[in-house]
């Protein structure tokens, strides 16, 4: 029997008329370890969110908001898709859809009042799209380079690549893997330093290795 995958505030289900990517990662920015999602795009916001340098920790689903009305804004219940903490002690409210054209009207006035219950409180609520993270390959980058920037890299040999390669402009991930055989700086190396945004990158959608001849 497969394992039942809860958030700190519900079972996580993949009922209705589409089947729903559901799972767990592992992740060093987590609130609660393992990180579970409920979707491919909770899935993509996670990853989003971990390659942000300023954010700091990630939780899924830790808590039901319950606004009672005010004078300008109507009661609202909530179960924001991910809280984020950043560097700042700030914290912020994300939200994971596919697409703006696949949110449904009541949805999108729903998470409205919410978002402006959450915005009196100093904690700003902010729907993220799918779309948007899979827009020029970037959400696929990020999964690329995501394994080399977990690495441990000794703090000297990155930042003695920082001031080899630092003078360079942004580029794509081609451009970077030339600069750095042409340095004699390995590939792992400068993966690392791009997932960390330590070096410019200009996202671009990901091409196989074995049709990088075929292009024209």
């Amino acid at each position: 029997m497969g394992r039942t995958l809860r958030s700190p505030t519900r079972k996580l289900t993949n009922r209705g008329p589409f089947p729903r990517v559901m799972g767990h990662i592992r992740c060093a920015k987590a609130d609660t370890d393992p990180l579970v999602f409920d979707s491919q795009t909770a899935l993509f916001l996670l990853l989003f969110l971990e390659h942000q340098r300023e954010v700091v920790k990630i939780a899924f689903e830790p808590v039901v908001h319950r606004f009672e009305a005010t004078a300008d804004r109507p009661a609202a219940v909530g179960n924001p898709d991910v809280r984020v903490i950043l560097d700042t002690g700030e914290i912020r409210w994300k939200e994971a859809k596919y697409s703006r054209k696949g949110l449904r009207e009541k949805d999108k006035q729903r998470l409205a009042i919410l978002a402006s219950h959450l915005a009196a409180i100093g904690e700003p609520h902010e729907i993220v799209f799918g779309e948007d993270l899979r827009r020029d390959g970037f959400i696929q980058t990020v999964l690329l380079l995501r394994p080399f920037g977990l690495y441990a890299v000794k703090a000297k040999t990155a930042d003695r690549a920082c001031a080899t390669l630092g003078s360079f402009g942004a580029a794509i991930l081609e451009v970077w893997r030339s600069r750095a055989h042409a340095h004699g700086i390995s590939t792992t190396l400068v993966y690392h330093l791009l997932y960390h945004q330590r070096l410019p990158l200009i996202y671009e959608t990901v091409i196989p290795v074995e049709l990088l001849p075929c292009r024209v």
